[in-house]
């Protein structure tokens, strides 16, 4: 067995980890919990209107001080890493981070979701120019012009979060359907530095010194068109992090569900239903079903003593 032993790991401190690590620390089970930050991809939110604790709404950047506070406040404990694998030997997870190896009885996977990409040309090379991003979390970009790909909540949401800075913001949406929340248009309608591109798919990208310009070709005229700007962010969805997990795991995780030593929670559960809410819950139900398997096994180890 790995020294570094813990009965119950948690990989990801976005609101499913906490409420789940919450939960055990008030049923007094042993655990940790492993993540590069603390709130994930909730720092990308402008305004946060559908959580009934907020009445008035919270910024994504609040919320995830308040996950710190909870931290701090329940003793919670944390490693911040880097986990690089998720693999199962022997009865037991093996996790891998860029400083150490865990290994544990069980394990709660709270690693969200990622961004997904245009997988255009161009795009690469972007983004290694530190020209695109595909989330705005630790940007602090001002006074320039940007040009968001895509039309759902998280293109609109991330606009006005950007327009705040005093940049001139372009949503550009491959079609005439707008997904995002009627809320969220009449909001982004209201900012006079948004303005949003309907029917212009993006298939390709060009960088220019320090700028970029995208394109867009008609699909029934073959009309080449293009915009320039200083920055990109691509905001055209999120799926499952499968990156950590090794295939083993994939092979077998309907197994390890049913054993219940597999744990899949908040986002990278829930990929179409993206919620802090749902993800809280998540969180707090696997808690408890650990709970409940915890003090079984409690149990049995003293009737076994007693033998």
């Amino acid at each position: 067995m790995c020294d570094n032993y813990v009965p119950i790991v948690i990989i990801g401190a976005g609101p499913a980890g906490i409420a789940a690590a919450l939960q055990l620390q008030r049923e007094e089970i042993p655990f940790i919990i492993l993540s590069n930050d603390v709130g994930g991809c909730v720092k990308n939110a402008f305004l946060i209107e559908n959580l009934i604790t907020y009445p008035l709404g919270v910024s994504g950047v609040n919320l995830s001080e308040t996950l710190e506070k909870v931290i701090s406040q329940h003793n919670i404990p944390i490693i911040f890493c880097q986990v690089k694998s998720i693999d199962y030997e022997d009865e037991r997870f093996l996790i891998k981070t860029d400083e150490k190896k865990y290994t544990s009885s069980y394990l709660i996977l709270a690693i969200g979701s990622i961004p997904s990409k245009l997988n255009i040309s161009g795009e690469k090379i972007a983004y290694e120019d530190h020209l695109l991003n595909y989330e705005i979390k630790n940007t602090n970009i001002q006074n320039k012009t940007i040009a968001i790909i895509g039309g759902g909540d998280v293109a609109f949401d991330y606009a006005l979060n950007l327009v705040n800075k005093n940049n001139k913001i372009f949503i550009l949406v491959r079609s005439s359907n707008i997904k995002a929340l009627p809320r969220l248009q009449a909001l982004v309608r209201s900012h006079k530095l948004i303005k949003v591109i309907t029917n212009f798919p993006v298939d390709k990208i060009s960088v220019i010194d320090k700028s970029v310009r995208l394109w867009s070709t008609s699909s029934s005229s073959n009309e080449k068109r293009s915009i320039n700007v200083d920055h990109i962010f691509v905001a055209i969805g999120r799926h499952p992090n499968q990156l950590l997990i090794e295939s083993k795991i994939r092979e077998i995780k309907d197994k390890l569900i049913f054993k219940k030593r597999l744990y899949i929670i908040g986002d990278f559960a829930h990929s179409k239903f993206r919620q802090i809410s749902i993800a809280m819950g998540d969180g707090i139900q696997a808690a408890m079903k650990l709970s409940k398997i915890w003090v079984r096994n409690r149990q049995n180890k003293r009737e076994n003593l007693k033998l």
